[in-house]
């Protein structure tokens, strides 16, 4: 008796834990303005956004020094912090308003082995090497706390934290695109070194791409006029560009290499190469492509027929079950 109500409460705490999270808006206490909230700081960054896809970063990614300062406010109460995080967007509360992160959040919203260690090889970069890194992870817009002073660098807006600290947000100039035609090569030989190469960058990684093999040698720095890239389709598990090269080289798209990603150069499926470290990449004959990337995970195939074959199970059994019952009234 006693494991069957134990059993009931643990169901009855999974089954709360898992939707009361997402259904805040049905409690009286708490308004659908306090769960769909925008940031002001997100507010800012769409009235000067472009429509071309860009990233993002946490404001103490430039300044990790800042936060260990304390802010002084007037006001240290829990409302004062919650005003604060709720006003500036912290602790990734962007995503809800499908902001797209570097580094430690990707832009798919997949934490990886890399994205951490990219974070963490980073932090203690001077914040000019940090911002060349930004601008080859496609960030074009960003907060900080505290004034940054960098010609690449254009103040957009500023919100008042009630405190000591000032909370900037900034344009960040020459970033590259989402996706970029690139036909030179740096070959590293290994992953790690791909990675050393990206952090060591002391300028754009523009018309070029870090491999840690290249299939395709002869590729040779050529002029960029007469090379296009445009992402017609962008979605979490489908990404789709129109592609025209004046010369062999590589088709690189500044989202998360991960496995599963599977690429179709025009139908017909190619390798997915790992880019920059971190992202994804294929190799392109001179001429006009259309390249699709599609995330097709083994795992979640593997997960779904097992769950299929689970539920096919146990309905089978309940129904043999209840067969039996009425057999034997």
């Amino acid at each position: 008796r006693c494991s069957a109500d134990a059993l009931g409460l643990l169901v009855l705490f999974l089954i709360t834990a898992e939707l009361l999270p997402q259904n805040f808006g049905l409690s009286p206490l708490i308004s659908g303005a306090d769960v769909d909230y925008v940031p002001e700081f997100v507010s800012i960054i769409r009235q000067n956004q472009t429509g071309a896809l860009f990233r993002s970063v946490t404001p103490d990614y430039l300044t990790p020094e800042l936060p260990n300062l304390r802010l002084s406010a007037p006001n240290r109460s829990i409302a004062w912090r919650v005003l604060y995080n709720k006003r500036c967007g912290r602790n990734f509360d962007g995503i809800r308003q499908k902001l797209q992160y570097s580094l430690y959040q990707p832009v798919d919203y997949l934490n990886s082995q890399e994205s951490a260690a990219l974070m963490s090889r980073s932090a203690n970069l001077p914040v000019a090497q940090k911002l060349t890194l930004l601008a080859n992870l496609n960030c074009t817009m960003f907060p900080a706390i505290g004034e940054l002073k960098d010609s690449r660098l254009t103040q957009i807006g500023a919100l008042d934290t009630l405190s000591n600290q000032d909370y900037r947000l900034y344009r960040l100039s020459g970033a590259l695109p989402r996706a970029y035609f690139a036909s030179s090569v740096i070959e590293t030989g290994s992953r790690q070194a791909s990675l050393d190469r990206l952090l060591e960058a002391r300028s754009l990684l523009q018309n070029t791409v870090i491999l840690d093999s290249a299939p395709v040698t002869e590729t040779r720095p050529v002029s960029t006029d007469l090379n296009s890239v445009r992402i017609t389709r962008y979605e979490n598990n489908r990404v789709t560009c129109e592609v025209t090269a004046d010369s062999a080289g590589y088709l690189v798209l500044l989202d998360s290499w991960y496995p599963g990603w599977k690429a179709y150069l025009d139908g017909r499926k190619v390798d997915v190469l790992r880019a920059n470290y971190a992202f994804r990449a294929v190799a392109l004959d001179p001429g006009a492509h259309h390249v699709e990337f599609i995330f097709k995970p083994v795992s979640f195939i593997a997960g779904a027929l097992i769950s299929c074959a689970t539920l096919l199970i146990g309905v089978s059994i309940a129904v043999c079950a209840s067969f039996r019952n009425i057999v034997r009234h």
